[in-house]
């Protein structure tokens, strides 16, 4: 998923890629850990009837390395993945400078070209129909 956020400072709108992988069972995620990195946290039931469940998380440099690792083998989320590169490669290269203590807005162009990105991996993770 590419996550959308307010900055800290306050001043616009940040985007970070992520990646994500949730499991009932702990133990085939920590296996996953230990082979690729990541971070394993818990995922709290929305309903008691439900199994706990655990998520390992890649987040913003972490994203790349594990992509390009499973792009050969993805098939049903190719397409999220191809988006994902795409926004790596645009991050690379719209590198941002710094006010002060934050980083420098970005100019509305790279912004709507973010959202747009945002927006089509949000519509492919839709569940139903």
């Amino acid at each position: 998923m590419i996550l959308r956020s307010k900055r800290p400072s306050g001043s616009g709108t940040e985007y970070r890629a992520r990646i994500s992988v949730s499991n009932t069972d702990r133990a085939v995620l920590a296996d996953l850990q230990m082979n690729y990195g990541g971070i394993l946290t818990n995922q709290p039931t929305q309903n008691a009837r439900w199994r706990h469940a655990f998520q390992l998380v890649w987040t913003d440099g972490m994203v790349e390395p594990i992509l390009l690792l499973m792009l050969p083998y993805l098939e049903v989320k190719r397409r999220q993945a191809d988006l994902m590169m795409t926004f790596l490669r645009h991050k690379k290269c719209t590198r941002q400078g710094r006010e002060g203590r934050y980083f420098a807005p970005l100019p509305d162009k790279i912004i709507a070209y973010r959202e747009d990105l945002h927006r089509r991996i949000q519509t492919l993770n839709a569940r139903g129909v």
